[in-house]
């Protein structure tokens, strides 16, 4: 249940797109996954990070109820499904499903979990704050809180599906993975045959053992900067013309770079410089 109702959420932005602008389901994937980041840092700056959790919720839910009527009031059911049922949904949502399904059961099991990228946001779920609380007892106060706000999306909304207060860790990797995997997804279209199109997304998806074999059995940062800005400079030297949705998603990855780490500032200001060059 947990899974269905999130890749639904998560697709909420699939769903608008495809209904009122007819575009494909992989371009508004990236793109909704940081909206939900970037509406949590702002209420979490304001002091009500559990509103925002009710905000980005009630707003995803919106978004897909308001495409829904405007499907059926304008007929447009043939030219939604052309757009919203890609190679990539399809791609992603078995990589989505397989996700779950990898880590279900697991727990923190590395240093650098217990110190900070699991504990900040058992801290955060427990709290509604950021680490930078007292009461946090957190290592690492400083540290940006990116990915931990997705995760406190994931770990709430379960908390919430099954009206409870307990923290579920597996939640805490999936949602991990999934926002990588999200990155990725606009290229999972890009080829027209099936053969090529498989070997590219298994290259690409395998392409982030070579650099961090341990990318599946951990939930540290690093890997997850590497990966925004791959996608980042990958869209912007793949694409000959940008659509307004690719300078979008490449400024909510500066700006999720720069809420990710410290490191990610170095990384951002490359990309502004080169998208600078290219514009």
């Amino acid at each position: 249940m947990f899974s269905l109702l999130m890749f639904i959420l998560i697709s909420a932005g699939g769903i608008f797109a495809a209904a009122f602008f007819k575009s494909k389901y992989e371009e508004a994937l990236p793109i909704t996954i940081m909206s939900i980041v970037f509406f949590l840092f702002i209420f979490g700056m304001l002091g009500i990070l559990k509103a925002g959790f009710y905000f980005v919720l009630i707003t995803l839910l919106l978004l897909t109820a308001l495409s829904i009527i405007h499907i059926i009031l304008h007929k447009r059911f043939f030219e939604f499904i052309k757009s919203f049922f890609t190679p990539a949904f399809f791609i992603f949502a078995v990589l989505f499903f397989a996700i779950v399904s990898f880590n279900k059961g697991k727990v923190a099991s590395s240093w650098d979990e217990f110190s900070h990228w699991v504990d900040s946001v058992k801290a955060m779920f427990v709290l509604d704050d950021f680490v930078t609380n007292p009461k946090s007892y957190s290592l690492f106060k400083s540290y940006p809180p990116a990915m931990a706000l997705f995760q406190y999306f994931f770990t709430k909304f379960n908390a919430l599906l099954w009206h409870n207060a307990v923290f579920v860790e597996e939640k805490v990797y999936i949602a991990y993975q999934v926002f990588c995997v999200s990155l990725l997804a606009p290229f999972f279209g890009e080829f027209k045959k099936i053969g090529r199109l498989i070997f590219s997304v298994t290259a690409i998806v395998c392409s982030t053992f070579l650099f961090y074999p341990n990318i599946l059995a951990v939930s540290v940062i690093d890997p997850f900067l590497s990966v925004l800005g791959a996608s980042a400079f990958s869209t912007l030297i793949l694409n000959e013309k940008l659509k307004k949705s690719s300078i979008i998603q490449i400024v909510l990855i500066c700006f999720t770079l720069v809420l990710a780490k410290d490191a990610g500032l170095y990384i951002a200001s490359f990309i502004c410089i080169c998208s600078i060059i290219r514009i």
